[in-house]
């Protein structure tokens, strides 16, 4: 298992510089997924050194060593497909960043997550940066879930659900097949 200080070096500064790029593991086939498993072990280590190199990442400020996985990535797209790729794996890496920013609990990540929770349109990711929000204590999107847990989507309606319950403690019991009338 990867230490902090790896995992930090890797988002900070890229693979050491006695890894061979060419010679990487087949998997995982995308090398942005080790930024993404670093951010895990950080959070899940409630590694606050690593909160400055999160934020850059949920703002999309992408440091050095998450910009050479992005390239390496890149380069085993087609040249058509690339802006499509570097989009979505920006929004994976956001959505990671301020997942980790939630659980190390750091409440400089506030105005971060907040400005990411307000400028997301998607419903489902926008549950998660609700609770990464109720993480830092900031309660703004309790309202939006409380919407979300009446609509005809089952599915996000449970996902947002479950977030209030983890939020409030209040467990309401549904589950995608609970009638929209007894939500």
């Amino acid at each position: 298992s990867p230490t902090v200080d790896a995992c930090l070096g890797l988002l900070q500064e890229g693979l050491p510089p006695q890894v061979d790029i060419q010679k990487l593991p087949d998997t995982p086939p995308e090398k942005t997924q080790l930024a993404v498993d670093a951010m895990a072990v950080l959070a899940k280590a409630r590694h606050r050194a690593a909160v400055d190199t999160l934020l850059a990442i949920a703002s999309q400020n992408f440091p050095k060593g998450v910009q050479q996985l992005l390239e390496i990535d890149l380069a085993q797209t087609a040249p058509d497909q690339r802006a499509e790729f570097r989009a979505r794996a920006a929004e994976i890496l956001q959505y990671n960043a301020v997942n980790a920013l939630g659980l190390i609990g750091d409440k400089r990540a506030l105005p971060i997550v907040t400005s990411v929770y307000e400028g997301e349109k998607r419903t489902a990711p926008k549950i998660q940066y609700a609770l990464t929000l109720a993480c830092l204590g900031d309660a703004r999107g309790l309202d939006f879930l409380v919407r979300v847990i009446q609509m005809e989507n089952r599915r996000e309606s449970v996902a947002a659900a479950k977030a209030f319950s983890i939020i409030t403690g209040q467990d309401f019991g549904y589950t995608d097949q609970t009638p929209i009338r007894k939500r």
